[in-house]
This record gives structure tokens, C-alpha cells and sequence, in this order.
């Protein structure tokens, strides 16, 4: 949950001013790619409150998933220019030891050593594949 004194810190701070903010309908990786944010400064908020503030202001969704509590309530600071959304995410998966995936529709953070989920490939082969290209 986010606090009072998180609201206060970002107005303080003056936390964004991006060059191209219109809300994400599609697409994650057809809208975060072009949103490049012009000035992102966080001074000793939560990681739960700098992602918020990212969530919010995009209007991109950021999942937090397994993420402990003790990480999403650590303190974190950036301050950057001119990057793409992306960058500033990744800065702050850095920042908290987590990684970052992307999905269809959604940003998700979680713990570095979150298994990855599997996935079944199916490959169609023609019927004498066997013995093509084996060589007697």
C-alpha cells in the first residue's frame, strides 16, 4: 500500500515529465518501447511507490508477482534523463535484485530466482524424416 509521505516525496521531487505519455491500450511491447521519459528522479521511496508512480503516469501495467516484502518495501533512488520506460524498469529490478519480464500485456517484476515457466514447442516434420539426410 502506498503512503501519504510516497505522494508527498514525488510531488516534492518533481518525479516525471515525459515526452510522450498517452495511456497503453495494446500491447506491452508495442507501446513501452516508444515512451521515452524526459526526467525520472526518486529520492528514498519505497520500490512499491517508484513502480506505482511508473504504472500511474504510463498508464502501462507493472505487475509485482512473489515479489517479498521486505524488497517491494526497500528504499530506492534514480535519478535519469531522456530513457525509455523500459530502461527505467530495469534500473529498478537492478536496484532490488529482481527481474523484469515482459508479457503480452503486462510488465511482471518478481524474484530472480522465480522458476521460469515451460513451454512445449511442436515442430511439424515430414513423414520419412527419420531417415532424411541420414547418410549410409
Amino acid at each position: 500500500m502506498l503512503s501519504l509521505r510516497d505522494f508527498k516525496a514525488w510531488s516534492i521531487i518533481g518525479m516525471f515529465s515525459a515526452a510522450t505519455l498517452t495511456p497503453c491500450k495494446g500491447l506491452v511491447s508495442d507501446c513501452a518501447t516508444p515512451i521515452i521519459i524526459d526526467n525520472y528522479k526518486v529520492q528514498d521511496v519505497t520500490l512499491e511507490a517508484a513502480i506505482e508512480a511508473v504504472r500511474v503516469k504510463t498508464g502501462v501495467n507493472i505487475i509485482l508477482k512473489g515479489v517479498p516484502p521486505e524488497k517491494r518495501l526497500k528504499k530506492v533512488s534514480l535519478d535519469l534523463h531522456d530513457v525509455p520506460l523500459t530502461f527505467i524498469i530495469e534500473s529498478l529490478c537492478k536496484l532490488s535484485d529482481l527481474r523484469m519480464k515482459v508479457e503480452p500485456l503486462a510488465f511482471v517484476i518478481e524474484p530472480k530466482d522465480a522458476p521460469s515457466p515451460m513451454q512445449t514447442r511442436i515442430y511439424r516434420v515430414p513423414p520419412n524424416f527419420p531417415r532424411t539426410g541420414i547418410s549410409k
